[in-house]
């Protein structure tokens, strides 16, 4: 019976409360990252012994919970996505501590490079090298090989030393082979009245952010899926996040954005449920990656706005229907975009990457649930969350009762008071004992004070004996009393 700890927010038979979600931070900033962790939890559920323990993005582990890990599990998963960046430095350098107190293999199932700007990577900009080799090393002294995202993560690590084909393989995200070798994009007709979506990110370039509010508006019945916490708030709560006044016109942020006011936000937390959503779709387009995954798993044509290499790295290597935000300028609408692109193209490389795939999980020693049968539909996971129903459907706030409504606010309240209070315990006993340090600081200053005193004296001594006056008579002493 196989028992795995892998890194993630969330198990995807695990219920949660949506209250949960909006106080901490399940999603790993993005429920995009349930995407590839499903997949990979469902690849290698062989059945219903198969055990995963998630570590809830926890980065601190005692020696007793090491030693626990150690006695009961058979592996440490690591799925990622762009973890080579700058600001995810100081994690890494946790999980390269925990990969080297662990004893089990650890395996990086998916890992992908971020930078500013194609150009900034091409010069070898970077700042994170020294962390990376580091956290790669650790990796490899516990497992066959690494998988990464995408050519532009692999040309960084061969520029770091390490060996494509020995050290690490290139296998795109983990979340396109949720269903396995069926990856099958329907003909639609795609017109303004057509049934279509788009998700997006506020953090593109205004011009981006435009483009898109400018296609938004070219589909008469076209709602809007969001994959941040606070993107979950105005839906759920009826409260507006931080944003940027000049975009709110083209980009959902507040509650009386139309997407919000006439519900047409969705969100979702079981994957399986997201991809149902898009096999009712005719097409969907957007700048985040994991918005248009879902789509494909669907059968949707989708179109991918690819703003930046980690992105592209991956729209490349699966053959996504894609254009890059540098290109949309070329274009006067986005119909001219979709006449210029194939939507059946990740079709054309699907069972060969899919095949990569599970051969690198076979050299790193995993079993699959394709391994008797590779066109294999059903999965022993798809059970246990179907018995699960992990989690309801997110209904818009405006659908909603005015009893409906303060009830939510009130248990998210809850929730948020919960957690102050729990804040307010943390924040007071390491209060304490930096108080209980500080008086062992004090203390260890005064012997130090102390010592620093007696060594003088010791010192003024020493000069006062060695003075020719003092040794004479020291000298006329020593005879007189012979």
């Amino acid at each position: 019976m196989p028992k795995y700890l892998i890194r993630g927010g969330r198990l995807p038979y695990e219920k949660v409360e949506i209250e949960r979600y909006l106080d901490t931070n399940m999603f790993g900033s993005n429920t995009g990252n349930y995407m590839y962790l499903n997949s990979i939890i469902r690849t290698l559920t062989t059945d219903e012994n198969t055990e995963f323990v998630c570590t809830y993005y926890k980065r601190s582990f005692s020696k007793k919970e090491i030693d626990q890990i150690n006695a009961e599990c058979d592996g440490f998963i690591i799925p990622l996505a762009d973890a080579f960046r700058r600001d995810f430095v100081a994690e890494m350098k946790d999980l390269t501590n925990l990969v080297n107190k662990l004893k089990i293999p650890s395996y990086i199932v998916g890992a992908g490079i971020r930078s500013d700007s194609e150009e900034q990577f091409m010069a070898r900009h970077y700042g994170f090298e020294k962390e990376t080799t580091a956290f790669i090393k650790a990796v490899l002294k516990k497992s066959a090989c690494v998988g990464v995202r995408g050519e532009f993560t692999a040309d960084f690590l061969k520029y770091l030393g390490f060996k494509e084909g020995e050290d690490y393989r290139v296998i795109g995200c983990p979340s396109l082979y949720t269903y396995g070798n069926h990856l099958r994009i329907r003909e639609t007709n795609i017109t303004p009245s057509c049934k279509a979506a788009c998700s997006g990110t506020f953090t593109a370039d205004p011009e981006t952010i435009r483009k898109m509010g400018e296609y938004m508006k070219e589909f008469q019945d076209l709602p809007f899926v969001g994959q941040l916490r606070r993107e979950l708030k105005p839906l759920y709560l009826g409260v507006d996040y931080n944003h940027n006044a000049a975009i709110s016109e083209f980009y959902p942020c507040t509650i009386h954005h139309p997407l919000y006011a006439n519900d047409k936000v969705r969100f979702f937390y079981n994957t399986d449920k997201w991809v149902d959503f898009y096999k009712n779709i005719d097409f969907t387009f957007g700048t985040r990656f994991h918005g248009v995954v879902p789509s494909v798993l669907g059968g949707a044509p989708s179109l991918l706005i690819v703003k930046d290499i980690r992105m592209r790295e991956l729209a490349e290597f699966h053959h996504l229907s894609h254009v890059q935000t540098a290109d949309l300028a070329h274009y006067n609408s986005i119909w001219d975009v979709i006449d210029s692109v194939d939507f059946h193209s990740p079709e054309s490389v699907a069972p060969k990457n899919f095949e990569n795939y599970i051969d690198f999980l076979h050299l790193n020693g995993f079993k699959t649930i394709y391994d008797e049968n590779p066109d294999r539909k059903d999965a022993p996971l798809d059970q246990m969350i179907a018995e699960a129903d992990v989690t309801p459907d997110v209904t818009s706030c405006v659908t909603c009762s005015p009893e409906e409504l303060t009830k939510r606010l009130r248990k998210s309240y809850e929730f948020v008071a919960k957690n102050q209070e729990q804040f307010k315990s943390k924040a007071n006993k390491a209060s304490a004992d930096l108080k209980k340090s500080n008086a062992r600081d004090r203390q260890f200053e005064n012997e130090v004070n102390a010592l620093k005193n007696e060594l003088g004296e010791l010192k003024t001594a020493e000069e006062l004996m060695n003075r020719p006056l003092v040794k004479a008579a020291l000298k006329v002493q020593s005879k007189l009393e012979h």
